[in-house]
């Protein structure tokens, strides 16, 4: 037997969730799982067990798309894992059905569409890399240098802690580590 699973979400115990509930209700919804937490965060009690909830043939619904997540990397990790189960999803306010062909439809083109997107926001960063090696910008972490290195050994040689040198010279903890077990290695 299927189920009608609803998911209503806010961001902080400030706001309310009634809007939602009476609109899922509407949608005769047999459980509605309820939580005031960010969207930003996929760690969520209620969504992580509505997703272990969910069976075959069960459809889950929302009232909005921004109510399941707040990215669409984050959106298409969930739907994934809503269809896996054999499930389908139904978005109110979009009037998309993935349980009819015309939702499977609109899901495709969505799905083409965040492609693009990713597609080209990959070619203006290798198009940005490319301009940026031409003109000779050196990429990625500072280099470190014989100074640097020279100024973290004397700081931890006067008794400063790696977390007071990380400060001081605006460097990482990790870095000075490095930095340590690179002078240890060619003095020993």
């Amino acid at each position: 037997m299927s189920h009608i699973l609803g998911y209503a979400r806010v961001s902080s115990t400030g706001q309310k969730l009634e809007v939602q509930r009476e609109l899922l209700e509407k949608e005769s919804c047999n459980s509605i799982f309820e939580e005031k937490v960010s969207g930003k965060n996929l760690d969520r009690p209620e969504l992580t067990l509505l997703l272990k909830t969910i069976r075959e043939g069960d459809t889950v619904v929302i009232t909005k798309l921004d109510r399941l997540a707040r990215s669409m990397s984050d959106f298409w990790n969930i739907y994934d894992q809503i269809k896996e189960k054999g499930a389908s999803l139904k978005i109110l306010n979009m009037g998309l059905d993935t349980n009819s062909s015309q939702g499977r439809l609109m899901m495709g083109v969505l799905s083409s569409v965040a492609e693009f997107e990713r597609e080209l926001i990959k070619e203006r960063q290798a198009d940005g890399i490319a301009k940026a090696k031409a003109a000779g910008k050196h990429l990625g972490r500072p280099r470190l240098t014989d100074e640097l290195k020279a100024q973290v050994m004397g700081l931890l040689g006067t008794g400063a802690t790696k977390q007071a040198v990380s400060e001081e010279l605006n460097i990482g903890v990790s870095t000075i580590y490095k930095i340590q077990r690179e002078f240890t290695t060619s003095t020993a």
